[in-house]
């Protein structure tokens, strides 16, 4: 009887052993992979300018991203870029992914803080989170 209650302890420990390492070993690679997605797609910043078109946009899983107001995306030019934005300034109900799509036209001024969405929909004018990262 006690080889039997030590094996269950044994086997306890090494089953709670297991769970705490796969539990640190997923949330490094979640970091990895966070650390590895912000050197791919740096940030839109207010210096950058764009007068291009979406070629793709990155599916972001929602353990790095904190809304729908921020996207990673490539352009035509094959430049990657991470878009965060506070809101859409002609549409207060608008969010970015609501917005943009694969074609359509990105343009932003070099200075200025103000990203434009040109699609099939119309202009629409995001204010662009000056806070990323």
């Amino acid at each position: 009887m006690k080889k039997g209650l030590i094996l269950n302890i044994v086997l306890a420990i090494a089953f709670f052993s297991f769970i705490v390492w796969k539990y640190r070993n997923s949330d490094n690679e979640t970091k990895k992979l966070y650390e590895s997605l912000c050197k791919e797609y740096p940030s839109l910043d207010i210096n950058d300018y764009l007068n291009c078109r979406i070629a793709s946009i990155y599916e972001i899983s929602s353990e790095f991203r904190n809304d729908s107001d921020f996207m990673r995306i490539t352009t035509s030019e094959e430049k990657k870029y991470s878009i965060d934005v506070k809101n859409c300034i002609n549409s207060s109900e608008l969010e970015l992914e609501d917005a943009l799509n694969v074609g359509d036209s990105l343009v932003k001024t070099k200075g200025s803080d103000t990203l434009t969405v040109i699609n099939n929909n119309g202009k629409y004018f995001f204010k662009l989170n000056t806070n990323v990262q």
